[in-house]
């Protein structure tokens, strides 16, 4: 019976592992389809990977961020909302991140900057949060709070470039445009190469 007992049980390990090692393949192979741009196909590939693996909060937050670029904001929020309330520290930052963008594009502003402050306190002094929590305020027109949570993700992390680009737009709206000029020049230093800092040279010319 022992013996019958460890057969069944080692059969049972070796079905859990190759399922996990089949989801983990699904997920690499979505990933890929998702930085070509192929996102409907990426989607299939992890809804794949969840049937082999039912549990795998990777496959879950994956297909959470994929409809966040496809612009299915509810089904993000269904998404990145089970990784949130799984406890599941790996992603439970970036999960946040997800789950407060959706809300913020279905204009509940309200409810994102909650989200996030909860994030906050779950979480401590994170910079995507505090970054996603300006962009948040900048969405609902309170650039004071926004360049508050600003200020704090730049302390955090200096070498982020779209920290300093919301800073600087969120300043001149206020009227601070040396601070804003300046912070320009830094998002400049991080990113000097990109349709977004032509964009952000041509202000801070305007700005001259």
């Amino acid at each position: 019976v022992k013996q019958i007992i460890s057969i069944i049980a080692f059969i049972f390990i070796s079905l859990s592992i190759s399922s996990q090692g089949s989801s983990d393949q699904l997920i690499r192979k979505g990933i890929s389809l998702h930085d070509k741009g192929r996102y409907s196909e990426a989607i299939i590939y992890y809804q794949q990977a969840l049937k082999a693996n039912p549990t795998s909060m990777s496959a879950t937050y994956e297909m959470s961020l994929t409809y966040l670029q496809m612009k299915d904001y509810n089904n993000a929020l269904k998404y990145s909302t089970k990784v949130i309330n799984a406890n599941f520290r790996p992603l439970f930052v970036a999960a946040y991140c997800v789950t407060s963008s959706a809300l913020a594009n279905l204009n509940k502003f309200d409810d994102a900057i909650k989200l996030l402050q909860e994030g906050l306190t779950r979480c401590g002094n994170e910079y995507l949060l505090h970054y996603n929590l300006g962009l948040s305020y900048c969405k609902k027109k309170d650039n004071q709070s926004a360049i508050k949570h600003l200020q704090k993700a730049i302390e955090i992390d200096t070498t982020h470039p779209g920290a300093f680009l919301l800073y600087a737009h969120a300043l001149n709206e206020t009227g601070n445009w040396i601070e804003s000029f300046l912070s320009f020049h830094f998002f400049l230093f991080l990113e000097p190469n990109t349709s977004r800092s032509k964009e952000a040279f041509g202000e801070m010319y305007s700005m001259l």
